[in-house]
């Protein structure tokens, strides 16, 4: 019963989807503007490609293992992020919100869309090298291992849950903060030598995408709608 009820619910969120217009374009790319500027700064510096920045962060790596070992785990987990979608989910199957819910149901579709899917098929189609073989060659449409950096998976996935989520709950700290942690992830993977600084950029789009058709702008708890009692109760 409980089951049905679920599999109900999730299908009449599902009819719901639409893309909201009133994005917040301006406070998005505030959010990505620090890593933004990093990235095009350190290209004209070292490269955007290639054995340029690829030997910049290994000087890094070896003069500082404390960081690099921070940065691994900044790699390794960020993924945790949906934590807080879980949290999200969790509360609005208790109280029954429809919002709520569809706004976890968005992510979810959108990431699996763009970040699985298309990010796959862009990787393989342009075959990029990590950074480790210099200089990298390419080997596009054979979706060979090691050879499916462009665009970044770890910088578009996190990019595709922590945008919506920072417009989602809203302040100016918090977006502050999911903007320290964009950097962070995307910094990690070029200090860890597992992608060019193209690739950080390609990811800029792909979870710019995914972002944009996640949004939905958060109602107050007093405009949501309030679900009618069966039929058999009313009056």
């Amino acid at each position: 019963m409980v089951f049905n009820k679920t599999a109900e619910s999730l299908q009449n969120n599902l009819r719901g989807f639409k893309l909201y217009p009133e994005y917040p374009w301006a406070r998005h790319c505030v959010i990505l503007s620090p890593i933004f500027l990093y990235i095009i700064v350190t290209g004209l510096m070292y490269g955007f490609w290639g054995s340029g920045p690829y030997s910049f962060y290994l000087a890094l790596r070896e003069s500082y293992p404390a960081v690099t070992y921070a940065m691994k785990i900044i790699s390794d987990y960020y993924l945790s992020i949906y934590a807080v979608y879980l949290v999200i989910l969790i509360r609005a199957l208790f109280v029954h919100d429809k919002w709520d819910l569809q706004f976890v149901l968005r992510s979810i579709v959108f990431a699996i869309l763009f970040v699985t899917l298309l990010n796959h098929i862009l990787k393989g189609s342009f075959g990029t090298a990590r950074p480790s073989l210099v200089p990298p060659p390419s080997r596009p449409f054979q979706f060979a291992r090691g050879y499916m950096t462009f665009p970044s998976g770890h910088a578009s996935a996190f990019i595709t849950a922590a945008l919506p989520l920072a417009f989602w709950i809203g302040g100016k700290g918090f977006s502050a903060f999911i903007s320290l942690l964009i950097s962070a992830i995307c910094v990690s993977r070029l200090w860890l030598g597992a992608h060019h600084p193209v690739d950080i950029l390609g990811s800029f789009v792909i979870g710019s995408l995914a972002a944009r058709c996640i949004f939905q702008p958060r109602r107050p708890l007093m405009e949501r709608p309030v679900p009618l009692p069966p039929k058999s109760q009313q009056p």
